[in-house]
């Protein structure tokens, strides 16, 4: 059997609300976290170039993003948001 050592990458976190997102990333081994500024979300989606200069920037491999869930686990309006921007910032980071 052989063995394979994972490789080390840092990922971007990603709590997004209906006027901003905040902004959080990992080191490769997944024990510390440094906060970014939270950024503006618009209409145009022009929050999208910080997060893409983020990602060069601190060559993050990847993204994850909150979901918020009520009380009973459900799913609520802002969840619902948060599953199409992620879709939206899957799309645009291909």
């Amino acid at each position: 059997m052989n063995y394979c050592k994972p490789k080390s990458k840092s990922i971007l976190s990603l709590d997004v609300g209906i006027k901003r997102i905040g902004l959080a990333y990992c080191d490769s081994l997944f024990i510390t976290i440094n906060i970014l500024p939270a950024v503006k979300r618009d209409k145009n989606n022009s929050e999208l170039k910080t997060i893409k200069n983020h990602i060069k920037k601190l060559n993050l491999t990847g993204f994850i993003i909150g979901l918020p869930l009520d009380d009973k686990g459900e799913m609520t309006s802002q969840a619902i948001d948060c599953i199409s921007y992620s879709r939206f910032l899957f799309n645009e980071l291909k």
